[in-house]
C-alpha cells in the first residue's frame, strides 16, 4: 500500500521529469523527526532507453515557519561546500512551499553508514580519541575553507568591518527581546555588548551554527560527512565553536567539552581566545530560544510544533545550560528561573 509521501514523491518525479522515463519510489521509510524537519530515507528507479539507474536518497521536509529561506539556503550552502570538497552529501532538488508535500523541501544523496555520536556512545576510550580527532579537523576544515564564494549567498555581509557579526548578534538579540517581551534576558545582553570591542573579527568564516556529533554520519569505509546545513551562513568563528562546546558539555559532559577545545584548538594552531565570553552568547541563545518557543510557540522559530514537548522533557541540559551562564557571567534570568522551576 502506498504512503501519502510516497504518492507524493511519485507525483513530484513524474511533473519534474521528462514523460519517456519510467520512475518508481520504492523503500520509503521515515529515519528522524528533528526540531526543524521531518526526514525520509527512499530509493528512486528510473528506467530509461533500456539502461536502469538506482539512487538511495534523502527528502528532509521544513514543516515550521521560515521553511522556505531555510531549505533554500541550505541547498545553496550544501552545494557550495560540496564544490569546495567539503564533505556533505550531495543534494539533488529543493523545492517551496507550494510542493506536493505541502512544505518546502531538499532531496539529497543518503550516506550509508551510522551517527557519530551513537557510535561514540558505545566504542573504546581510543576509538573515541580518533572519532574527537576526526571531529575536531572536520570543524576547523570548515572554519578555514575560503569564504569568498559564499558571499553572494547571503546578502547581510558588510566588508571591512570587523565588528559586523557581533553587532548584528546584539541587534538581533534586542529586536527578539522587544518581540516577545523577554526582558528577563536584557541583562546577558547588555554585559556582552559592554565587551563588544575586545571581540573584532579580523575574516569571516563559513559557520555551521548546530556542530556536534550527532550530525556527523560515519559512512562505513569511515570516511565522515556534516549534515543538517539549515543554518549555514558566514559569521565569526567563535559563535560556531561555541554553540558546540555549550551542547556538548549540557548533554554530554563538561570532560567531552574540554576534549573538543583542546581538539579544535590542536589543529587550528592556537589558543581561541575569551571563548568563554562567546559560550555565554550561545547559553543565552539557547535559553532565549526555548522560552520563546515554550511561550510564544515552536512554530515561530521555523520548528515543528511537537518540538515545545521535547524541550519540556529536556528540562536536565537546559538547567546545565543555564547553570554554565551563570557561571561564566553571575547573571540569572527571571524567565528561565521560572521555566526550570
Amino acid at each position: 500500500m502506498y504512503t501519502e509521501i510516497q504518492i507524493a514523491l511519485q507525483e513530484y518525479y513524474a511533473y519534474e521529469f521528462p514523460v519517456n522515463l519510467c520512475i518508481h519510489i520504492n523503500n520509503v521509510n521515515k529515519i528522524n523527526d528533528g526540531w526543524e524537519t521531518v526526514i525520509y530515507a527512499f530509493v528512486v528507479d528510473i528506467e530509461q532507453a533500456g539502461e536502469r539507474t538506482h539512487e538511495e536518497l534523502i527528502l528532509r521536509i521544513y514543516s515550521g515557519a521560515g521553511g522556505t529561506n531555510d531549505s533554500a539556503r541550505e541547498f545553496r550552502g550544501m552545494r557550495l561546500l560540496h564544490e569546495c570538497r567539503y564533505p556533505v552529501p550531495e543534494v539533488q532538488l529543493q523545492g517551496d512551499d507550494d510542493s506536493p508535500f505541502g512544505a518546502p523541501f531538499v532531496i539529497m544523496d543518503r550516506i550509508p553508514g551510522q551517527v557519530m555520536g551513537q557510535v561514540m556512545k558505545n566504542a573504546p576510550q581510543e576509538e573515541i580519541r580518533d572519532l574527537l580527532s576526526q571531529f575536531c579537523e572536520l570543524f576547523v576544515n570548515l572554519h578555514t575553507l575560503d569564504w569568498h564564494p559564499f558571499v553572494d549567498s547571503f546578502e547581510q555581509f558588510i566588508k571591512n568591518d570587523p565588528y559586523q557579526f557581533v553587532d548584528n548578534w546584539i541587534n538581533n538579540g534586542k529586536q527578539g527581546i522587544q518581540q516577545y517581551q523577554l526582558q528577563g534576558f536584557t541583562e546577558a545582553l547588555d554585559w556582552f555588548a559592554e565587551q563588544r570591542e575586545l571581540f573584532p573579527c579580523s575574516q569571516p568564516s563559513v559557520v555551521h551554527l548546530d556542530f556536534h556529533p550527532n550530525n556527523i554520519l560515519l559512512r562505513t569505509d569511515g570516511q565522515a560527512f556534516v549534515i543538517d546545513w539549515s543554518q549555514v551562513s558566514l559569521s565569526d568563528a567563535r559563535f560556531d565553536l561555541a554553540w558546540t562546546l555549550v551542547l556538548v558539555s549540557a548533554y554530554m559532559g563538561k570532560e567531552w567539552r574540554d576534549q573538543i577545545l583542546a581538539g579544535y584548538e590542536s589543529y587550528h594552531g592556537e589558543i581561541i581566545d575569551r571563548i568563554e565570553v562567546f559560550e555565554a552568547i550561545a547559553c543565552t541563545r539557547r535559553l532565549f530560544i526555548v522560552v520563546a518557543s515554550l511561550t510564544h510557540g515552536a512554530e515561530t522559530f521555523g520548528m515543528r510544533p511537537d518540538t515545545a514537548e521535547i524541550m519540556r522533557q529536556q528540562m536536565g541540559p537546559l538547567s546545565n545550560v543555564y547553570n554554565r551562564l551563570q557561571t561564566i557571567t553571575g547573571i540569572k534570568i527571571p524567565e528561565v528561573d521560572l521555566l526550570i522551576e
